[in-house]
């Protein structure tokens, strides 16, 4: 969820406004809509960030040498959940010079697990694919890739060997409830909503959004067909969203709180540096005029003083 990201920036905030000894302000963010990690500072010339010697670098989306200056993570980072309820891809090969034949199903299935970047999970799907088809295909290299700017998902062969690639969306044994399958397939989680089966190369037809709005609309859907499974998992996944919106009001919560802290001792600071300028720079003028009194009055001795020595001379002790 965005929250956690959220919360991971500003514990590496801490940790590093913490470790610096120069007392340096650092500000560690997340960006939703890139997802995508940024590290700036300020008061420094210069700022190295030591990726190369960093584990926590490619968690972070990293990936590029150390650098210098305002850092911003070259991969996007996510939060996406695949469990056993859509962990599934379903898909035929047809070879060359095989097209009017029938092609048996693949099924192709993805780790279960927490991804935390789009290129990881396309990673996942390309080497479950691989593994299905060298288990019970024609052994196909395939590529599975994610388009930054357009937010989709591409999956195509990796060569030439086939003459077509069926993506079984709607068809296959794990295609949606309302078409008869079991509902695991993971098509819509990659941005697939095709309502008929897809040829090679395929590309996701809509943006990738996770989202309580999502939820609620795939709810709606699942209620008019009457689907109760996947009722259940829209369920599941609208409690997800409100431990998610749960925590970025704590944050928003935090961050209110930070924000009021700042103001405070900003507030702080004016009023000193006010008492430490009129210290400074004001005058008691009684005083001021007495002190510079005094002062001409010992000039004006000074200099009656040596005028009276300097009239003396040695006929006057003769």
């Amino acid at each position: 969820a965005v929250a956690d990201m959220d919360d991971l920036a500003a514990e590496i905030e801490t940790g590093m406004n913490a470790a610096s000894v120069n007392g340096i302000a650092y500000a560690v963010s997340y960006d939703a809509q890139d997802s995508r990690f940024s590290i700036t500072q300020g008061g420094l010339q210069e700022l190295q960030i030591l990726w190369s010697s960093s584990t926590a670098a490619s968690r972070l989306g990293f990936y590029e040498n150390d650098r210098t200056g305002i850092s911003r993570s070259d991969e996007s980072i996510v939060n996406i959940t695949i469990d056993a309820a859509h962990n599934k891809l379903d898909f035929s090969e047809i070879l060359k010079g095989k097209e009017g034949g029938g092609a048996d199903q693949l099924t192709a299935v993805i780790e279960e697990k927490t991804y935390t970047s789009t290129s990881q999970l396309a990673l996942e799907v390309e080497k479950a694919m691989e593994d299905a088809s060298f288990q019970n295909g024609n052994r196909i290299d395939y590529s599975v890739s994610w388009d930054d700017v357009t937010r989709k998902f591409t999956i195509k062969e990796n060569g030439s060997t086939l003459s077509g690639l069926n993506l079984l969306w709607q068809t296959g044994e794990n295609a949606p409830v309302a078409a008869g399958g079991t509902g695991q397939s993971i098509g819509k989680i990659l941005g697939f909503e095709a309502k008929d089966d897809r040829a090679a190369p395929v590309e996701s037809d809509r943006k990738v959004e996770w989202g309580i709005l999502n939820t609620l609309i795939d709810l709606k859907q699942y209620l008019t067909d009457n689907d109760t499974d996947g009722i259940e998992r829209t369920l599941g996944r609208l409690e997800m969203d409100f431990d998610a919106m749960s925590s970025e009001i704590v944050d928003i919560g935090i961050s209110y709180n930070r924000l009021q802290i700042r103001q405070q001792i900003n507030a702080e600071v004016n009023l000193s540096l006010a008492e430490r300028k009129s210290s400074i720079e004001d005058v008691d003028i009684i005083e001021a005029t007495l002190n510079l009194q005094a002062i001409q009055t010992a000039y004006q001795a000074a200099l009656s003083s040596t005028a009276t020595i300097m009239n003396i001379s040695l006929v006057d002790y003769l």
